[in-house]
């Protein structure tokens, strides 16, 4: 039955009527983002979920049909186009990619979303590097405001060069953009194997990591900003008396500054945990290098959970000396450096995380 003649059956609507007290406009789309000041919606209109999709098992053996939750979860589609042979080569098993969702991605965000696999033709895909189609596209609601992509993954050559002599690091993940727009996101399968070998992780736990990284990039998500204004401090008698919300230029060098930074020790040296992002102060500038300034009496800052760097930049330091942006990282997906601990697996040299 269809009272209301919005296409929708009255059974279906009821069990969901309890959010606004009736039942939902069939262009309604508000399920909660990861937290409040998340974008909500999930790209389907009301009457889409209640319609339903076609979808596949995670081994691609079978065809399946849903209807979609409109309220309580945002639904998301994934196609995974990373053969056997790929992960092969990587030093990984079989269904490698949906394997590495399912491990991070999946249960850090399972309190907003619902993960299924579609195939190629569920999806929209025609080739590689192509765009996807939406997977609602024939609903007479495919507006601007409801357009619903599978997020889409592939092999894709990127800037690093792991099982070079000596290795070069780069990316080996690339989602391309800020939003699930049906590009792919590219992940580098020749280098994946050799860089997990050089931070002696585990491929399956790396791939991981990336999947979750670069996904929750195309959920417009940014590696976290250290909260609050960091300020330029005339150059003090020291720089260890430097806090994490201040920075110092350099005397008598214009295009160096120095600034307290999170570090941890990792395969016996150090990872910096903390990235200085070429914005305010360094606006149009770039970062040619990090040197640690031990506190007096030490060789190094092992053992540290924080240390002064002096950054050196290309260029000098253009105008009056501003606010520094301070990329920090939190544990969680938008983490960036091998003290990776979203799954479970922990080194035993690897600190724990400065308490801030």
């Amino acid at each position: 039955m269809d009272q209301d003649c919005d296409g929708i059956a009255d059974s279906w609507e009821d069990q969901y009527s309890t959010v606004n007290g009736a039942h939902l406009p069939p262009d309604w789309d508000q399920e909660p983002g990861f937290d409040s000041t998340a974008p909500t919606g999930d790209g389907f209109s009301v009457y889409d979920e209640y319609r339903g999709f076609h979808y596949v098992t995670d081994d691609d053996s079978t065809v399946a049909w849903s209807d979609t939750d409109p309220v309580g979860k945002q639904d998301v589609f994934f196609l995974d186009l990373i053969g056997t042979q790929t992960c092969g080569a990587a030093g990984l098993q079989p269904n490698c990619l949906t394997s590495a969702l399912r491990s991070i991605l999946a249960p850090q965000t399972s309190s907003f979303v619902v993960y299924r696999r579609v195939n190629s033709d569920q999806s929209g895909h025609t080739h590689a590097h192509d765009r996807l189609g939406l997977l609602n596209f024939n609903s007479p609601y495919a507006t601007a405001q409801f357009r619903g992509y599978a997020l889409f993954y592939e092999d894709h050559r990127l800037g690093a060069a792991c099982n070079a002599t000596p290795p070069k690091g780069g990316p080996v993940g690339n989602a391309i953009t800020f939003t699930n727009d049906g590009t792919a996101t590219q992940i580098d399968f020749s280098q994946l194997g050799a860089c997990a070998a050089l931070k002696q992780f585990p491929a399956s736990v790396y791939l991981a990591q990336i999947v979750a990284h670069e996904t929750g990039h195309k959920f417009n998500l940014h590696h976290p900003l250290r909260p609050g204004p960091i300020l330029p401090l005339d150059q003090p008698a020291n720089v260890q008396s430097l806090s994490l919300q201040q920075y110092s230029v350099a005397e008598r060098r214009d295009n160096q500054l120095f600034v307290r930074l999170d570090r941890y020790d990792y395969l016996g040296g150090t990872e910096i945990s903390d990235d200085v992002l070429p914005l305010g102060a360094l606006a149009g500038n770039s970062i040619t290098g990090k040197t640690e300034v031990p506190p007096k009496g030490l060789a190094n800052c092992l053992g540290l959970p924080d240390c002064i760097y002096r950054v050196t930049t290309r260029n000098a330091l253009a105008g009056p000396a501003t606010n520094l942006l301070i990329e920090d990282q939190l544990q969680h997906i938008m983490d960036w450096t091998p003290r990776w601990t979203l799954q479970g697996y922990r080194r035993v040299d690897v600190l724990s995380w400065p308490a801030r």
